[in-house]
């Protein structure tokens, strides 16, 4: 099933990056409200960025796709490191470190009940 989802969700990707290159390198819009004028924007470098990004975010969806993600999300001091420690079995010196504001470079793996888990 999730392989069919990425059949799919592969033609949806591809079908973008394919109208993202039939833009033009540059588009004519109004300078002001009344549209008197026109300047030349340039996007090309815009659009190569977006598909370069789509394709970045495409490896992230084909390497993660058969795990299940725990986003731990809440308010400051609520036990959200603590909760990712315990199930990472990790101690407080681990991925979740204590400080006035946590943030983890990168999602943690974790095998629980035979199933891994990412935990971000």
């Amino acid at each position: 099933m999730v392989t069919n989802k990425l059949d799919s969700l592969t033609c949806s990707k591809n079908q973008i990056i394919r109208a993202l290159k039939s833009l033009p390198a540059s588009v004519n819009l109004p300078t002001d409200e009344r549209a008197s004028e026109l300047s030349e924007v340039r996007i090309a470098q815009e659009i190569a960025q977006d598909i370069a990004n789509l394709n970045e975010y495409w490896k992230f969806i084909q390497e993660y796709s058969n795990k299940s993600v725990i986003a731990l999300v809440g308010m400051v001091n609520a036990g959200k490191s603590a909760l990712g420690n315990l199930l990472l079995r990790q101690s407080e010196s681990g991925t979740f470190e204590e400080a006035p504001v946590r943030e983890t470079a990168k999602a943690s793996q974790a095998e629980l009940d035979q199933q891994t888990f990412i935990i971000d």
